[in-house]
């Protein structure tokens, strides 16, 4: 027994989230036998627009490549001529292993879709008991596959039923007795040579979703017999399910009392065997008295989906099996404390999602513009629908900042989006929030980014715009330094000045006074500075054609000199003969330029 209708567990849960979880048994297997932590080896094939013949085709190779895809109660459905593939997932070959899998996506002809997951290589310590038992796990985590403990595949198969369920009644009681060749909605599923199959049962005053247990192992009449004796008590046959009206399962017990070769109980043994093989032929697990299923094997198959369901939708949650059209990786490095190769940034229409390892996970990090795919370490909760809070976090978060210090150098375009993310958000958990750029080697990368993105939000500008403070002071300033200000968030100006990309107003005044040409033939100006300050040499203080209202004075270390505005004229000696006897503007420029020195 799994969940009652409508758990909490499963809010988070969307079809794509769910069949993310039926891919990911798959991906993790293939990680397992390459010993990698990363895979992109399903091959797509997109029939949607091809003709039947070529669908038909198709259906032929998948059914040669994998003979026991289109098997169980809702695989075998699948063979009816008239259920065609729409679009295929396959899995390279390796040398060194002979995993098969494939994800198939079916056009029904009866108003629905169908999808399919067929794979090998179950590992040697899952059973049957590993997809059904709560907090067990199909595929045990190791250094190369996610597959933690967890209930993915329980919520998963839970969410998808009961989407069934809204969409298309699957009660038995409320069906229509209308008879039909073409597949029915319902979902089933195989490990090895023991089947699933769901239905709700009565608990109390709610429904709880039930999984049905049918083993189809072949057996001789001694190994059937000593396999119920080994499991304890009872053996459960689809036959006793079915004869039950409530659903319920009626025991047999063996009694160890008894021998083994008692008339009556190898009768039954017989009889279940002979019934047991009637169903294999059914469910096409025998083809011509031959068995087509092996022990290692997955098969999941989904009837009912619906048919404006695409797989651009339908496989969003693995990052990857559809690529998005813009996508960024900076270049792997070593870097003491972070692994700048282990983020990946990409856009995607919409609101941008996170995923681990290629796998969604819809909370517990905060996005803005860029998606983020993190093939580092993290830790999710058991359904895998939210990222936890510990010292793997704040190893991400290091990686995150190193990554977008690196994507600004090196990647021009992912320099913009990083530029277009910080400028709209300064969450301490986003982007903006971690990144720290380690020197100012980058200025020039990180001005052009931010220019650029700036320049999306005032496009019709044609001065050179510069970030301030919602609260600049100095607005008159830019606008005699010929700049056009634009407001940005306290942690993106933080970043643009770390990184050297724009100097805060003040000091950028101070640099084109250092920078404008020098004005001739005022030798006394220069000496009466040079009267005030003697230590200094005259080639040491400088008269600049500047006229700007700041500064009128800055000293520069670098170049151990005074750089002085050309004085403006006061209002008492005008800007005649008298202003070469003026003397006003003395203190007003050594004040400044001594509060620069």
């Amino acid at each position: 027994e799994w969940k009652s209708r409508d758990a909490a567990e499963l809010d988070c849960f969307d079809i794509p989230f769910a069949i993310k979880e039926l891919i990911q048994n798959i991906v993790g297997q293939a990680l397992k036998d390459i010993r990698a932590r990363e895979w992109e080896g399903f091959k797509r094939e997109d029939l949607r627009l091809k003709s039947d013949e070529e669908k038909r085709a198709c259906k032929e190779r998948l059914v040669a490549t994998y003979p026991s895809l289109l098997t169980g109660p809702h695989g075998v459905s699948l063979t009816n001529a008239a259920c065609l593939p729409l679009y295929v997932l396959s899995v390279d070959t390796y040398a060194n292993t002979n995993l098969a899998a494939a994800v198939v996506l079916w056009d029904t002809s009866n108003k629905m879709n169908a999808i399919s997951f067929f794979n090998n290589h179950l590992d040697a310590a899952a059973s049957f008991d590993s997809f059904v038992v709560d907090g067990w796990s199909t595929s045990k985590s190791d250094e190369f596959a996610i597959g933690e403990k967890g209930k993915g595949f329980v919520l998963a198969m839970q969410f998808l039923f009961e989407t069934l369920d809204k969409m298309w009644d699957l009660n038995p009681k409320t069906k229509s007795n209308q008879k039909t060749v073409l597949p029915q909605p319902g979902m089933s599923f195989r490990v090895g040579e023991e089947l699933g199959e769901f239905k709700w049962r009565k608990r109390r005053k709610q429904e709880v979703l039930h999984v049905t247990q049918d083993d189809l192992t072949t057996r001789t009449v001694s190994e059937y017999l000593a396999h119920k004796y080994e499991l304890g008590d009872v053996a459960n046959t689809a036959a006793d399910v079915d004869n039950n009206e409530d659903g319920g399962i009626v025991p047999y017990y063996y009694n160890s009392d008894l021998e083994t070769k008692n008339e009556g109980m190898t009768e039954k043994a017989e009889k279940d065997l002979k019934s047991a093989a009637n169903r294999r032929k059914k469910y096409g697990m025998d083809v011509n008295n031959k068995s087509v299923v092996k022990s290692d094997e997955v098969c999941i198959t989904i009837v009912g989906l619906d048919t404006e369901l695409q797989p651009e939708t339908l496989f969003s949650a693995v990052y990857g099996i559809i690529p998005p059209l813009h996508a960024w990786r900076p270049k792997s490095r070593f870097i003491p404390g972070c692994s700048v190769g282990n983020v990946q940034f990409f856009l995607i229409s919409g609101k941008p999602r996170f995923y681990l390892r290629d796998q969604f996970i819809p909370q517990g990090v905060h996005l803005n513009h860029l998606s983020i795919n993190y093939h580092g370490d993290l830790t999710l909760s058991a359904e895998r629908v939210m990222v936890g809070y510990d010292e793997k976090r704040i190893d991400f978060h290091t990686d995150l900042g190193a990554s977008a210090d690196y994507g600004f150098r090196d990647e021009p375009k992912l320099a913009i989006e990083l530029a277009a993310d910080i400028l709209t958000d300064d969450h301490s958990d986003g982007i903006a929030g971690v990144l720290t750029p380690r020197d100012k080697k980058g200025a020039e990368q990180y001005r052009v980014a931010f220019d650029a993105a700036m320049r999306r939000q005032a496009p019709t500008t044609s001065l050179t715009l510069c970030p301030c403070s919602k609260n600049e002071e100095h607005i008159a300033l830019y606008e005699q330094l010929d700049l056009k200000p634009f407001q940005v968030n306290p942690r993106a100006l933080e970043i643009l000045y770390e990184s050297g990309a724009y100097l805060p107003i003040k000091d950028y005044a101070r640099k084109i006074l250092l920078e404008s040409p020098m004005a001739a033939g005022l030798d006394r100006l220069r000496a009466v500075l040079q009267m005030v300050i003697p230590e200094l040499e005259a080639d040491a203080i400088t008269i600049r054609k500047y006229d700007k209202v700041y500064p009128t004075a800055v000293w520069s270390e670098d170049n151990r000199q005074f750089a002085v505005a050309l004085p403006k004229p006061c209002e008492e000696h005008g800007d005649g003969d008298e202003m070469t006897e003026c003397f006003c503007w003395i203190i007003p420029v050594l004040e400044e330029a001594a509060s620069t020195r």
